[in-house]
């Protein structure tokens, strides 16, 4: 098995060990973000900050509820209590969009990483498929052997083809990762929201 993997490699030239380092890092950073956000975007298409804020608003946000952590959770704790130690809408607002800010960077941390990846990738394999070229007319230069031409091609075209089997799974990810993220924002920003539109209903309790 090792054996034809290292025999595949150097088929493909010097420019396949770059692609494979490439394929690594892209992969750590998908499942490392992924695991992450995932979680919370499952977890608030079931609980979303709205419904969170009621849970809040009912126990008047004494700490009866136990909330989970998370982006949501902590911007409707925050709101809720700086509402209950008589803070201002806009101060309100003020705090809960530096937060939102925080958690928003944090939940975007590594997926640049991730796209510079996926647009590096099939540029490293033309790279390698120009160095085979290369080599390919520079032997028929030398030798003057035209048959050597078709398999020297199809060598050297292999570092794009890994470069855009690599790439194009990349790519599918960071847009999946991307729109969860989305998806998550726009429930930080209904959570805020509905903390500022509580103070009314907590009053009248």
């Amino acid at each position: 098995m090792m054996a034809t993997v290292m025999a595949f490699m150097a088929t493909g030239g010097v420019m396949m060990w770059p692609l494979m380092g490439l394929a690594v890092v892209a992969l750590y950073a998908l499942i490392y973000k992924g695991i992450g956000i995932g979680r919370l975007y499952w977890r608030y298409r079931r609980v979303d900050g709205v419904t969170v804020v009621s849970i809040m608003v009912a126990t008047r946000g004494d700490g009866g509820v136990r909330l989970q952590d998370g982006p949501v959770e902590a911007l409707v704790e925050r709101g809720m209590g700086d509402m209950m130690n008589g803070e201002s809408d806009a101060a309100i607002t003020d705090q809960l969009t530096v937060m939102y800010d925080d958690a928003m960077y944090r939940l975007e941390s590594g997926l640049s990483i991730v796209a510079v990846v996926a647009e590096v990738m099939p540029m490293v394999g033309l790279l390698g498929t120009v160095s085979g070229m290369i080599h390919v007319f520079q032997a028929i230069a030398m030798n003057g052997v035209a048959e050597t031409v078709s398999v020297g091609i199809s060598e050297a075209l292999l570092t794009t083809k890994v470069g855009l089997m690599l790439a194009i799974p990349t790519m599918i990810g960071h847009t999946l990762l991307s729109v969860q993220i989305d998806a998550i924002a726009n429930h930080m920003r209904r959570a805020v929201a509905a903390v500022i539109a509580a103070r009314g209903r907590i009053e009248s309790m």
